[in-house]
């Protein structure tokens, strides 16, 4: 029986690689949902955020996670709320969307989605009235750099004010249709995803597959995937089916809020219906409102997740997509780079070193000081060392691994070699400094040589001359 989850009021089946898959690349790649949107891909931006809607006993609980860390098949049994579902049409914006907007809590409007779809579950699920506490615990998740969180605030308290909605009754016939009480099982003995209904199940399984990677909460195998780009072939999963159920994992991928993040202090107090919203201007009698703020013409399309980024466009046909394998030393000489397992990777194209630029290996705007790709050293920690492009992108990003830079021999800065030597051959006092600390680089006139060393004289420091760098006319 493969994976089954409800999105846009349908029961959608994964087969064994779409499970594998994390949640946001099989909304974002496989169902072009692209308002959901991939910011850090380890689960600390929120940006990502989704709701899954279970049934717990006999309420139907509205969670929101992290989509870039939880596996598409934990999302079985589940109904998937992206942002683009809040709003019936165009016209007609969710509660939550539209106080993002009058509010003006969006600028960038990349985290928007994110934060639309954690308001979203705290509108469901909340205490009435919220308070200022919580809605900063619930929106604890979400990382927003440039519209500032007291407009975002603003919106969930008048959002989630009124009492929570009544859910159809058709969302509860579709969860209970999708919990037949049956082992989930895709794929075969070479790659699958398992979800064992009982012990027995289970005990059978990992008999026969001891290397089955288990997951609870599965937080770490979704890192595998997005940082480590690893690809587990065999995953059996517990969390939400009946074995992990009754005890659920503390590694849930679920984003709990801590306990009280942001505790309210005097200076948290909720802003007036007004503050900040309109500008006033003292007359005789009352004050006049000259002026009052607009919303920004995408905030619409920020809080519905149809604003377009670079990363929302469709690809066309017969897209490349390259991955650069980089240095792990900081610094060091560059022996050779051995490619050939990376360029006999299937559906890699091609892999592209320093030898392969037919002109120079430098993008520097002015000075030729910024290779490409390291030729001969290495200058810093990352540093390209080639490119592989591929025809799609978990391709290329795995193929970079099987490129293998030969040993790095660690580099250390002449002047930090010389002042070692200078400090084991020495048999003074530890406060003594050398005569010379820095390598002569530029060569200085005699009179300031002169000058300087006078100085020195004069001060009793000790300090050569040569100390100095530079030239002065």
């Amino acid at each position: 029986m493969l994976f089954r989850s409800v999105f846009r009021n349908r029961v959608v089946e994964l087969d064994a690689a779409q499970a594998r898959m994390t949640l946001l690349d099989w909304l974002r790649l496989v169902q072009g949902a692209t308002g959901t949107k991939e910011g850090c891909a380890e689960g600390d931006c929120g940006a990502c955020t989704v709701v899954l809607a279970r049934r717990k006993g006999d309420r139907i609980v509205h969670e929101p996670v992290n989509a870039c860390i939880l596996l598409a098949g934990q999302a079985d049994g589940a109904q998937v709320f992206t942002v683009e579902d809040l709003a019936k049409q165009p016209d007609a914006l969710h509660p939550v969307q539209d106080a993002m907007v009058r509010h003006h809590g969006s600028q960038c409007g990349f985290c928007t989605p994110g934060i639309v779809m954690s308001l979203y579950a705290m509108y469901h699920e909340g205490a009435r009235p919220p308070s200022r506490a919580a809605v900063c615990d619930q929106l604890a998740g979400n990382l927003c750099r440039c519209t500032g969180y007291r407009p975002i605030i603003a919106a969930a308290l008048e959002a989630c004010a009124g009492p929570p909605p009544a859910i159809p009754a058709a969302v509860g016939r579709q969860l209970d249709a999708l919990d037949d009480e049956d082992d989930v099982f895709a794929g075969d003995d070479a790659a699958f995803f398992a979800a064992p209904r009982t012990e027995e199940t289970l005990a059978r399984l990992l008999t026969r597959h001891p290397d089955a990677l288990v997951v609870a909460g599965a937080t770490d195998a979704g890192l595998w995937l997005t940082k480590g780009l690893l690809a587990p072939a065999r995953i059996t999963a517990l969390w939400w089916r009946g074995i992990c159920w009754r005890k659920p994992s503390p590694n849930s991928p679920a984003r709990r809020p801590p306990p009280r993040a942001f505790p309210p202090t005097p200076d948290h107090a909720p802003m007036p219906p007004n503050d900040m919203q309109s500008f006033d201007e003292e007359t005789a009698g009352a004050p006049r409102v000259v002026a009052q703020p607009h919303p920004q013409d995408s905030a619409r399309l920020h809080v519905m997740g149809a604003a377009a980024y670079i990363d929302d466009l469709r690809e066309p046909a017969g897209t490349l997509h390259v991955a650069c394998a980089c240095s792990p030393a900081a610094r060091g000489a560059l022996r050779g780079l051995r490619v050939e397992d990376a360029r006999a990777t299937p559906g890699v194209v091609a892999v592209i070193g320093a030898a392969d630029i037919p002109g120079r290996n430098d993008i520097a705007p002015l000075y030729a000081d910024e290779p490409l790709f390291a030729e001969g050293r290495v200058l810093f920690h990352g540093q390209p060392l080639c490119a592989v492009v591929a025809q799609s992108r978990e391709a290329a990003r795995r193929s970079r691994s099987r490129s293998r830079s030969e040993r790095i021999r660690p580099a250390t800065p002449r002047s930090l070699r010389w002042m070692r030597s200078q400090v084991s051959s020495s048999r003074s006092s530890p406060w003594t400094f050398p005569t010379r600390i820095w390598p002569r680089t530029r060569s200085i006139s005699r009179t300031t040589r002169r000058a300087s060393a006078s100085r020195a004289t004069r001060s009793g420091s000790g300090f050569s001359s040569r100390r100095m760098t530079g030239s002065i006319s």
